[in-house]
């Protein structure tokens, strides 16, 4: 009764809090948020914005003459390596804007400069962007702060061959996100982040010989996500940041759109699509999502995403680790696993969101392992679907590195794995685990292969695994993957640690008599930790592997060898959990307590440190808007259909034959127009031509809608071909498939009937 009264007088204020904090927020959001009634502006610039004026381009301003004799539908050109232009002043109210440009050059020093001009004279720069040759088409997002002042927007040539300007657009960038679309996800974030919280209470509350271990795997978080706390109002510019931040912007505009399960990204590649929700999972981008729908910037929104994932590894591995070896031993392998350098260089460095998502799921993998060999089948299946569900929407390429070592772990222990019961349990884990994936699986496989794309021909960019391995011998020199040498280094002196460790315990056999049990699975972990570190070198016979064929395309996929460092960090940390686990670590002598305590203590300090390190060894970087983030370098393309230039796009519709086209419009990935054509005619339209896209038409003389024909147009373009002698209006948009649908519905009944087993499963349990 007097325990029940302490968590009533915690959990009653706690509530009160909880209470206090959603009503903060929603002030917040809806006082400090951009809404939808934003100053709206846009302008096509024309000949008569950029007058025959000279200046120095010293002064970012622009010199030259432009030239009267230039094709209709050039308006400005610019010739040798000090030509310049600069247009009028234009006055813009303070807000987002995004310049596009269409041009043609032939190298990549010229230059697109976006400035104010002081009360001094003194120039001000907003944006600037260097055209690249290979594309016809930049875009620029600048902020206007203070109004006050006018903006200029400068071109500077340095083509000897001369830079054609075709058309300049400005216009203003409005969130649209209106107050009720705030209010809902700032609700929705409050119920998750007080589930949170509520939890971790609850365990706290109700585990008191466990609050220390509670607290300090909450100050691990803490540790953990430091770097992405401190610096409050910019991004550090890792390795996959665009990329990631991209999906999420892409996540957010599905759900303003009322796309909760949206598939297709529309934002990517100027607007022309881009499946990558489709095969890539976005599941756990939502919190992000919604809270750059509440108001908080982007900067903000990934910061959450990463602390949010920390907090998940740390508190998932405890959770598992503890199932299988115990509070002592789970607690020293949690510290270990989620302060190793590697999961650190995935964060900071690589900013590989989906892989360090992964890595927060391999530890349910462990529990279900277990579970199997426990004969505790319904324990073992529930966290083999919560293991690979958590894989397959973080990581697809972690997915099917984690079905070899799972296979390769299986096999080793042969005598045990093979036995009927086991084996029935994991085809039933197999089959539970892809129902309750298929709404990802489904449009995932069907996207995949029937648009034909660059993913399934693997020479297109082919990384040989051999080139990307690390090389121990490079450490001092300037060889690559120097960082991934360091990542290393302290799984080998675990695996030195083990062995010492190993040499006093077999001394303490002849003695004491340590169970052959913990000896041998410390031996298979060690084992694996050797094994997965020597694959994540070039020593490893890649090369061999290479020749073998189906086994080709799998090694071919890793591209990069070190990536397996993450399974030797997990096996490292078992065999810690091992070594600090029941007798093993209680018949221990003092000198070998305190030297685990240290190598433990030693994890923290080093990860946290490294992790600093990393994360500000790039430089800034702004990431606002969409417009920001250069696309065509954020990613290997893989999704793209094959054979596309990914630098032949524009935001231009291309009409061929006898047709006209008035009343173009594009709303994301649904465009309309209406046309008049005579024979032969057709539109390209600017969307890639994926699967599942819906053109109809509705013709003068039939109000009556038809569907029509999609082709494959100039660069795997969509192309409408028009009636001959006919008008009307065409409407095109993507279309979710039905058995797609079905998926979905499938996915949810097996979770739920999932869920359903657990709590009767749990509800039957005796009391003790």
């Amino acid at each position: 009764m007097i325990k029940e009264n302490r968590k009533k007088k915690i959990l009653i204020p706690l509530f009160l809090l909880e209470i206090l904090v959603l009503f903060f927020c929603l002030v917040i959001s809806l006082h400090g948020g951009e809404g939808s009634d934003r100053f709206e502006f846009s302008k096509t610039l024309g000949k008569e914005y950029f007058p025959d004026a000279l200046c120095e381009p010293s002064e970012v301003a622009f010199s030259g003459a432009y030239r009267q004799d230039l094709p209709q539908d050039v308006f400005l050109e610019m010739k040798g390596s000090h030509d310049a232009k600069k247009s009028d002043v234009i006055p813009l109210p303070s807000g987002d804007y995004v310049l596009t440009v269409d041009y043609s050059c032939h190298t990549d020093d010229n230059g697109i400069i976006i400035c104010q001009v002081l009360a001094d004279g003194e120039k001000r720069i907003l944006a600037s962007s260097v055209p690249e040759s290979r594309s016809s088409q930049s875009e620029i997002l600048f902020t206007v702060e203070d109004d006050s002042q006018p903006v200029i927007i400068a071109l500077l040539c340095k083509d000897e061959e001369g830079f054609s300007i075709f058309r300049a657009d400005l216009f203003s960038v409005s969130s649209g996100v209106s107050s009720a679309a705030k209010v809902i996800s700032v609700i929705l974030l409050w119920i998750g982040l007080c589930a949170i919280a509520n939890l971790f209470v609850f365990f706290f509350l109700d585990h008191p010989d466990e609050r220390k271990i509670y607290l300090i795997l909450a100050a691990s978080v803490v540790l953990l996500s430091l770097p992405v706390l401190i610096p409050p109002y910019y991004f550090r510019n890792a390795h996959d940041l665009h990329f990631h931040v991209m999906r999420i912007f892409g996540t957010r505009e599905g759900i303003l759109r009322g796309t909760v399960f949206t598939k297709m990204q529309s934002a990517w590649y100027h607007g022309y699509g881009y499946p990558i929700s489709a095969c890539y999972g976005d599941m756990f981008l939502y919190p992000s999502a919604l809270a750059s729908i509440a108001g908080l910037p982007i900067e903000g929104c990934y910061r959450f995403m990463v602390v949010l994932i920390n907090c998940l590894t740390v508190f998932s591995s405890y959770y598992c680790f503890k199932k299988v070896f115990g509070r002592s031993g789970a607690f020293a392998g949690t510290i270990v696993y989620v302060f190793f350098f590697y999961r650190i260089i995935d964060i900071y460095r690589r900013a590989a969101i989906g892989e360090f998502l992964a890595i927060a799921f391999l530890p349910f993998l462990v529990a279900a392992v277990f579970y199997l060999y426990k004969d505790m089948f319904g324990q073992s299946l529930v966290h083999f679907v919560v293991g690979f569900t958590g894989l397959l929407n973080s990581h697809i390429l972690t997915t099917e590195m984690v079905l070899f070592a799972l296979t390769v772990f299986l096999l080793s222990y042969g005598r045990r794995t093979f036995v009927a019961r086991r084996l029935l349990s994991l085809i039933v884990s197999a089959i539970a685990v892809l129902l309750a994936n298929l709404g990802f699986i489904v449009p995932f496989l069907d996207t995949v292969f029937r648009n034909n794309m660059m993913v399934l021909h693997s020479d297109q960019f082919q990384i040989l695994p051999s080139e990307n391995g690390i090389r121990f011998e490079t450490l001092f020199g300037s060889g690559k993957n120097t960082t991934y040498i360091i990542a290393a280094m302290p799984i080998m002196c675990l695996l030195l640690l083990i062995f010492v460790f190993c040499y006093f315990e077999s001394k303490k056999k002849r003695e004491d008599g340590v169970s052959a049990g913990k000896k041998r699975r410390l031996t298979v972990f060690t084992i694996f930790t050797g094994l997965y570190l020597l694959m994540s070198t070039a020593y490893f016979p890649w090369d061999l592997l290479m020749k073998i064929p189906f086994v080709d395309t799998f090694v071919a996929s890793i591209q990069f060898p070190w990536r397996w460092l993450a399974f030797a960090d997990l096996f490292g940390a078992l065999a810690i959990c091992e070594i600090f686990s029941g007798s093993s670590w209680k018949e221990s002598s003092s000198v070998m307590k305190k030297a685990l305590v240290s190598v433990t203590s030693l994890c923290v300090i080093l990860g946290t440190v490294f992790g600093f390190l990393l994360y500000i060894s790039f430089d800034r970087t702004s990431l606002k808007r969409p417009e920001n983030i250069d696309w065509i370098h954020i990613s290997n393309h893989e999704y793209m259909i094959s054979g596309t230039d990914i630098y032949g796009f524009n935001r231009k519709y291309r009409v061929s034959g006898d047709a006209s086209v008035t009343d173009f419009s594009k709303d994301c990935e649904k465009i309309s127009f209406r046309f008049e054509s005579g024979e032969d005619a057709y539109i390209d339209i600017p969307l890639l031509n994926y699967s599942h896209y819906q053109a109809q038409i509705t013709e003068s003389r039939d109000t009556s809608k038809k569907n029509i024909e999609i082709q494959n147009g100039e660069n795997n373009r969509i192309r409408i071909p028009l009636p001959e002698n006919g008008s009307g209006r065409v409407e095109i948009s993507f279309h979710t498939p039905i058995y797609w649908v079905v998926s979905y519905l499938i996915s949810v009944i097996s979770v739920f009937v999932i869920l359903v087993m657990i709590f009767r499963k749990k509800r039957n349990q005796p009391s003790t």
